[in-house]
């Protein structure tokens, strides 16, 4: 399963390049995760799962939670980390349905 950051971060960047979004917000959200990594940096931090995302925008923002009546700014901001933990949550139901097939396989065989 892919729990570091780096590869989290690059499975999102590929999604966004491939969404055609435009470079300004590019620009922004990676600006965001640039932030993230910094503060797992400080943290000594490489592994990455949906708690350490929740706890920085906890630390970060006061909320890891969408406030319903927040600036689109903040939203914008908040919303960049939890796409990684987002694409981190993808990865471990992907890594969970391989194991659940490769174990009825060898019930099957047994």
């Amino acid at each position: 399963m892919v729990t570091d950051f780096e590869e989290l971060v690059a499975l999102c960047d590929e999604e966004l390049r491939h969404r055609e979004y435009e470079s300004k917000y590019y620009v922004r959200i990676t600006e965001q995760w640039d932030c993230l990594r910094k503060w797992l940096n400080e943290k000594n931090i490489s592994e990455f799962n949906q708690e350490i995302g929740n706890c920085y925008c906890d630390e970060m923002f006061g909320t890891h939670l969408m406030p319903r009546r927040s600036p689109a700014k903040f939203r914008e901001k908040l919303r960049a980390v939890p796409a990684i933990i987002i694409r981190f949550i993808s990865m471990q139901r992907k890594q969970n349905r391989k194991a659940s097939r490769q174990l009825r396989k060898t019930e099957t065989v047994l």
